[in-house]
């Protein structure tokens, strides 16, 4: 097929003539998001937690309870918790009425640090709400996040609760096999 261009800015082939504005944005169609895609630097935008069993949680963690949020207030600190920025104001610390100890020790009223931002793993608190928190110590403040079995007492399913017991206990699991350990 012999190709040939015309002042009318269209391509003349043997069959029929395609407006040159047409091809032009054909490609436009086809190449540019292949070009924004290389451009673009991969850029993580959520919270990524690797893969935790509840033993390894339970067992890393330094202390567990249950309690009710009362208080949250911005938190002055630098680095030490997990996708830190240098905005201080990006980082909150809750103050909880502690109603059960799991594992560790506490007082009736622990503050317990976290970040606001969502995409570095931050964990909302809900005031007046019951949670079953796990914590680790980190430059001297209790901290936690998503990435840990945190979460609302609400949703807690009878086989957590079993499977939370049964860790409490002193056992573990070895993939799915459970075994008579206590934490490492």
């Amino acid at each position: 097929m012999p190709l040939a261009l015309d002042l009318g800015m269209s391509i003349a082939t043997s069959e029929r003539i395609v407006p040159f504005a047409t091809l032009v944005g054909l490609l436009g169609i086809l190449v540019l998001p292949l070009m924004s895609m290389r451009s673009a630097p991969a850029r993580p935008t959520a919270c990524d937690c690797p893969t935790v069993q509840l033993d390894d949680a339970f067992c890393r963690s330094d202390l567990v309870f249950e309690g009710i949020p009362v208080k949250m207030d911005t938190v002055f600190v630098r680095g030490g918790m997990k996708n830190s920025s240098d905005n201080t104001m990006d980082h909150v610390a809750v103050r909880f009425q502690v109603e059960r100890v799991l594992k560790g020790s506490a007082t009736m009223i622990v503050d317990v640090a976290t970040t606001l931002d969502h995409d570095a793993c931050g964990f909302y608190f809900i005031p007046g709400q019951h949670y079953l928190v796990f914590t680790s110590q980190e430059n001297g403040m209790l901290k936690t996040d998503r990435c840990t079995p945190t979460r609302n007492l609400d949703t807690v399913t009878r086989r957590f609760t079993d499977s939370l017991s049964y860790v409490m206990s002193g056992h573990q699991w070895e993939g799915r096999v459970p075994m008579d350990v206590p934490c490492r």
